[in-house]
């Protein structure tokens, strides 16, 4: 597949179904680029860099979190959920300094219409290109029954010893990588074309992909970069009945937890040693 419009410069980052409020917020490390992710009182989900302008400190203060205003813990500049500084302790007094001048640095930011959120570190991206990147990800692969509505019903992370782009070779088809032993395992059915027929709908992107579980259930599996040989891989399950909450007071929930982790083990085996040139 060749690069459409600019596709390869996104990124998947979540689902819609983490940001429930104005102020609800995850934060991401991207290349060793700290991000994060806000819900403006607008509704709309902004991206800024984790910097603040006075001394470069991050401004959000854990990895999820909600805050209409945060604040670095520096100096106590404050900003709030468009970018804006709305508290410079000290300086507001001080000769041409200009609140409206000191805003975060921004990030391209994208919805589709599954509600998964996708973003760009390149600044030069331009509008066209973007609305055009996220036409062609819904024209050619949107999932029938997921949409902004979904929740969040559970999440992890793990730091993983493999390159990322062990998802992108399969996505470009290049390379196609063949499924290691545990064919039948959640991430090799997430990861690779098993060969094996399947009822469920699955949705792959450069660094992600996305499949359904059940009528009410999905799980969206992320990799981003850390370095040449890291990656941070977030699962998110997600539900579009409240209901589906009750996996959490199942045995189920655990043994998820549980089988993804080795499968993750399974994969740094398998893949723990590629060339650092592709990172």
């Amino acid at each position: 597949m060749t690069e459409v419009n600019g596709f390869q410069k996104w990124l998947c980052l979540t689902h819609v179904g983490n940001f429930r409020k104005p102020g609800d917020y995850l934060s991401f490390n991207v290349a060793d680029y700290p991000i994060f992710l806000v819900k403006g009182k607008d509704n709309v989900i902004r991206g800024f860099h984790d910097v603040c302008r006075h001394r470069a400190y991050k401004v959000t203060k854990k990895p999820a979190g909600s805050a209409l205003v945060l604040g670095c813990k520096y100096h106590g500049w404050c900003y709030d959920t468009k970018g804006k500084l709305v508290k410079a302790p000290q300086f507001e007094n001080v000769k041409g300094f200009n609140k409206s001048e000191n805003s975060l640095f921004d990030i391209k930011v994208l919805v589709d219409a599954n509600g998964f959120v996708f973003t760009c570190l390149d600044p030069k991206t331009n509008p066209i290109d973007a609305e055009s990147v996220l036409q062609n990800i819904d024209d050619c692969r949107r999932l029938r029954g997921l949409d902004n509505s979904a929740s969040l019903v559970a999440s992890w992370d793990f730091e993983a010893n493999f390159n990322w782009k062990l998802t992108e070779e399969s996505y470009m088809n290049v390379n196609i990588l063949r499924p290691p032993r545990f064919a039948g395992g959640l991430l090799s059915q997430l990861l690779f074309d098993t060969g094996r027929e399947s009822f469920y709908q699955k949705k792959v992107f450069r660094n992600a992909v996305a499949m359904e579980m059940s009528n009410t259930l999905w799980c969206l599996i992320t990799l981003l970069p850390t370095s040449a040989t890291k990656t941070t891989t977030r699962v998110e399950i997600l539900s579009t009945k409240s209901a589906s909450k009750t996996l959490l007071k199942s045995p189920v929930y655990e043994g998820l937890r549980a089988h993804i982790q080795k499968d993750l083990r399974v994969l740094e085996d398998k893949y723990g040693v590629l060339d650092t040139d592709q990172a």
